[in-house]
């Protein structure tokens, strides 16, 4: 990268952890039915666990140390969800709920001030404790779960270098979608992160999600509205999760023009070896992004 000057973000998953897990699997968030948070490939760390969080955040510390890259791209921190999988007609009410861990359930007994005995320690009766008595308190709980862990991490890289641009991979979920579901089942809040965070990613992958083109444009506005940094739009290059339908060059360029839209700070594209075995589509990037620039874009 450098020799040809680019500049290099490095991508950092956080709460996705196989790895830990396969050593610990004590540290998995649990769902409202006692179950560890996995579905498929996905399976999460719970973000409560304060050794895991330093962990992470020494991690973070050693490759911005080692790679001194420009950009540091926060992904997977959020509580857990298969979002990969979430069409545009999902149920809201079947998304997962995590983490009744007893570590995150004594901690949110401890930010409600009350005895630690007053929240049932089982997931399934503290869940329906929650729902019935301190359902807002819970929201505002995970959200700044996640929100404080991207400020830590931040903090912890910085100390190596103060110039370094955080970017936050965030659920491409608009803030009125599955009922809310960004803030309240994802834990992610774009006014927050917006202000510990350089960049807000949107992970707007179209064609694997069953939306149009123009889908793209109306996150990234729905983002920008509330938030106070640029909003930078990820998509797709190739079909994933749809291998047996065709996801088109022109589908693939409507998306590009799409993720270009004002306010849009640019585009990420996932992923490059994609586009390396992809001649035609590298085509379009370039005659698309030539084309932007010379419109001021």
């Amino acid at each position: 990268a450098r020799k040809n000057d680019i500049d290099l973000f490095v991508i950092f998953p956080v709460n996705s952890a196989p790895d830990e897990l396969a050593e610990d699997p004590e540290l998995a968030a649990v769902t409202a039915d006692g179950e560890p948070a996995k579905e498929d490939w996905v399976e999460f760390v719970c973000p409560s666990r304060t050794d895991f969080r330093r962990r992470r955040i020494e991690e973070a510390r050693s490759i911005v140390r080692r790679l001194r890259p420009e950009g540091l791209s926060l992904d997977f921190i959020h509580h857990f969800v298969f979002w990969q999988m979430v069409g545009p007609d999902h149920d809201p009410a079947t998304l997962p709920d995590t983490c009744y861990c007893v570590h995150c359930l004594q901690g949110f007994a401890a930010s409600l001030s009350v005895p630690p005995g007053s929240i049932p320690p089982q997931p399934q009766r503290a869940a329906a404790w929650i729902r019935t008595n301190a359902a807002d308190q819970w929201a505002r709980f995970r959200v700044e779960t996640i929100t404080s862990m991207v400020a830590e991490i931040t903090e912890g890289v910085r100390f190596v270098d103060p110039d370094i641009l955080i970017n936050v991979h965030v659920v491409p979920w608009r803030r009125d979608d599955f009922d809310g579901a960004l803030t309240r089942v994802v834990g992610q809040d774009p006014p927050a992160l917006s202000e510990v965070a350089d960049l807000l990613s949107p992970m707007t992958y179209s064609f694997m999600l069953h939306r149009p083109p123009e889908w793209i444009p109306s996150v990234v506005q729905d983002l920008d509205w509330v938030s106070d940094c640029p909003i930078l739009p990820s998509i797709q290059v190739a079909s994933v999760y749809r291998e047996d339908e065709v996801f088109s060059a022109t589908d693939f360029e409507a998306a590009l023009r799409g993720a270009l839209e004002p306010p849009s700070a640019g585009v990420v594209f996932w992923s490059w070896d994609r586009i390396e075995a992809d001649p035609e589509r590298a085509a379009i990037i370039r005659r698309v992004v030539r084309g932007s620039e010379g419109e001021g874009g």
